[in-house]
């Protein structure tokens, strides 16, 4: 983490943000703390305290340069907001990348944290989001600078990119939202969902009937039945027509030949 000073052009923060506090995330050495504000958690606010008791700050959980505003002044602000938003939320825990399943420690001076699967994490910290009941108990789920990073128990990870950020959290919403509907059927990637209304506006939701294709799964007629094929997985029976085809959002290898991650 690189710490600055202040210049002439850096805006101050002002006073406490407008909104309910949101989010709330602290370190195990409890001196870097993230905070979110407001509608869809708009404001951000991640803090670093360091040992001479000066505050860097930056505007968002991945900023990986800290700008230093000293210990008076505009550091004041920052402890009020921290203050506000922890007399109002139980803190979550605000987790190394190191300690994100897959990844591995940093050699020393490195400014990214290498994954397993062969790619990279150029963050420094990761925040644990809700994952839904029908991946398992022990899925997790992580806000990391790339985007949402799922690690299931097998050790495969998937990876909802980071181009437009409030797309990759709309992915993940929409996919989340699925968890109340019912019965709920897997076939790789793919789940099958039974809904009592449409799913038409969701990302990567195609209606099961004949010939209907989501990637390389293919909804075939099986004896007057449905059955969903794919040439990598066993064939999956779909019993009634109306239900819908849900992909998980996101990529298995983010790794891409131009050494970035997949999209970039």
């Amino acid at each position: 983490m690189k710490i600055r000073e202040s210049y002439v052009f850096d805006q101050p923060i002002g006073e406490f943000p407008g909104g309910h506090p949101r989010t709330f995330a602290v370190s195990a050495d409890k001196r870097t703390y993230y905070a979110a504000f407001g509608v869809r958690a708009g404001i951000t606010l991640l803090a670093h305290f360091m040992p001479d008791g000066n505050i860097a700050i930056g505007s968002w959980l991945h900023a990986t340069t800290l700008r230093n505003v000293g210990k008076q002044g505009e550091a004041e602000c920052v402890r009020d907001w921290l203050k506000r938003v922890a007399d109002a939320l139980k803190s979550e825990r605000l987790v190394p990348m190191s300690e994100v399943p897959g990844f591995g420690i940093p050699a020393e001076g490195e400014d990214w944290t290498y994954h397993g699967g062969g790619w990279f994490s150029h963050g420094m910290w990761a925040l644990p989001i809700r994952v839904p009941k029908f991946l398992g108990e022990d899925t997790t789920a992580w806000d990391i600078r790339e985007g949402i990073y799922l690690a299931f128990p097998d050790g495969s990870c998937r990876l909802i990119a980071r181009h437009d950020h409030g797309a990759a959290y709309r992915q993940w919403e929409d996919f989340v939202a699925i968890d109340g509907l019912s019965p709920l059927r897997r076939q790789g990637d793919v789940f099958v969902v039974s809904s009592g209304y449409s799913l038409e506006g969701m990302n990567a939701a195609v209606e099961v009937k004949v010939g209907a294709t989501l990637d390389r799964h293919i909804v075939e007629d099986s004896h007057g039945g449905l059955r969903l094929v794919h040439p990598q997985h066993a064939p999956l029976d779909v019993s009634k027509r109306g239900d819908w085809l849900v992909m998980l959002p996101g990529v298995s290898h983010p790794f891409s030949r131009r050494g970035g991650i997949v999209g970039d």
